[in-house]
């Protein structure tokens, strides 16, 4: 209560109110306020505002920091010389190491903390929406999102009940480990909802392949990307095709792939002296692997072997059932792959030429590189672009051939591309902004 000048007595009434600071329908920014009576003075209300009693995210929780993990409080504890990044990917961090865990541990070298979501969610009990399942690298802290909604895969895209039960667990994450100025870098269309909810957050497409390309991306997740492009404030593309496919909607910047060379330097140094030529591939042997090109390798050169890591769809195992100097390894873990490989002579790229693959810059062009190998592959475009570093092979007869053993003595004879630059170094290729019109399970490949 209080007096008025005229000296009568007045209600001094106390309201709350929160506003929200939002850009193309993402949370900006949110501060809260009192409004005291009269003298219509804005103040600063100490501590989180109740926006909704169901929204968690904003009450004031009273939860040790040890029910998010046993890494939580080393988060927490980390010198915070970078920006924040939330790498919102498509397969978790064992999995396959590939281009996300490449740009999460070149990020925390940068001393950025990186938190990187998993795409696998555990059930919500009722206190925190979030768990640190565990730290793979300095400075690097792998998320479980914690949701009551049953949630089997992303690539389908999420429901309006998954993307709020989502946004509850990342809004848990920013403010109980304190995210300043966050950086989103989302590898998945469907995070788009998810990520842009946080405040402040710079959100980062980063395209790795044409999405529709996929057999099992539903239409939620296409029609998700095409909001992303035009909304996400940096568009990063992995390959020159499909900057090209992009172009005409928005400009990118085009980074493409890379290999740890040192990782894979060790298997040159490993690499047996075994007399039978070894002709090798890993990575995912899905729709994309040229089954009938190996059958026709193996039948033609019955005194190689040909070892195929990784998981192969039934139709591949059926497609080179029976030939005996075939072997289909099954999935190796990435820190045992050196010693898997230091047999080969040889490393193949057999895809089928499919919009999807003309897209894909291969990481597993990299990887052989960097352990000595020498490189067949089809006629992929980035794979072609490199020159007579790899010879390209464009039929069943010409893969076979190039796998034919060979005198070590000498090089490896080269099919060259009509319209293409010659040669062309690896270590030259630099990241540029691409806006050329188009000509012409996802980043597994």
């Amino acid at each position: 209560m209080g007096r008025s000048p005229a000296g009568g007595i007045v209600s001094r009434v106390r309201a709350s109110i929160a506003l929200q600071i939002k850009s193309a329908g993402r949370l900006l920014e949110m501060r809260a306020f009192s409004f005291v009576g009269s003298e219509q003075i804005l103040q600063p209300i100490a501590g989180p505002a109740v926006v909704d009693a169901n929204a968690t995210h904003f009450e004031q929780k009273k939860i040790d920091i040890s029910a998010y993990g046993e890494a939580a409080s080393i988060a927490l504890s980390i010198d915070q010389r970078a920006a924040d990044i939330l790498f919102f990917s498509i397969i978790d961090w064992h999995f396959r190491i590939q281009r996300p865990q490449h740009l999460a541990r070149s990020l925390a070298e940068a001393h950025h903390r990186v938190f990187y979501i998993s795409v696998h969610f555990g059930d919500y009990a009722g206190a925190s929406r979030f768990r640190i399942v565990q730290q793979p690298e300095p400075r690097v802290f792998e998320v479980q999102l914690l949701v009551s909604a049953k949630i089997n895969r992303i690539y389908g895209g999420f429901t309006a009940d998954h993307v709020e039960q989502l946004r509850d667990a990342v809004l848990d994450l920013y403010d109980t480990m304190k995210l300043t100025a966050p950086i989103a870098i989302v590898q998945f269309a469907s995070w788009c909802s998810v990520a842009e909810v946080l405040p402040g957050c710079t959100v980062v497409y980063d395209c790795l392949d044409l999405l529709s390309g996929f057999e099992n991306v539903g239409q939620q997740a296409l029609a998700d990307e095409q909001r992303l492009i035009r909304s996400a404030d940096l568009l990063v593309t992995t390959s020159e095709p499909l900057a090209n496919r992009i172009a005409p909607v928005r400009a990118s910047a085009l980074i493409r792939n890379g290999a740890t060379v040192e990782h894979f330097r060790s298997a040159r140094r490993k690499r047996s002296g075994k007399d039978q030529p070894v002709v090798g591939y890993f990575g995912a042997i899905d729709h994309w692997f040229e089954a009938s090109w190996g059958r026709a390798a193996a039948e033609h050169n019955p005194a190689v072997r040909f070892k195929l890591i990784g998981r192969a769809e039934p139709e591949i195992v059926a497609a080179l059932d029976g030939l005996s100097n075939v072997e289909l390894a099954g999935e190796i873990a990435y820190d045992k792959l050196p010693e898997a490989i230091r047999d080969f002579s040889i490393g193949i790229i057999p895809f089928k030429i499919t919009p999807l693959i003309e897209c894909v810059n291969p990481v597993k062009l990299y990887e052989y590189m960097a352990a000595g190998l020498p490189v067949v592959a089809s006629p992929l475009p980035e794979v072609v672009a490199v020159g007579d570093l790899v010879r390209i092979a464009a039929t069943a007869e010409e893969f076979a051939t190039a796998t034919r053993p060979r005198s070590r003595k000498r090089p490896m004879p080269v099919r060259r591309s009509a319209g293409r630059a010659g040669r062309r170094s690896m270590a030259g290729r630099r990241a540029r902004t691409s806006s050329s019109p188009s000509s012409a399970k996802c980043g597994q490949k």
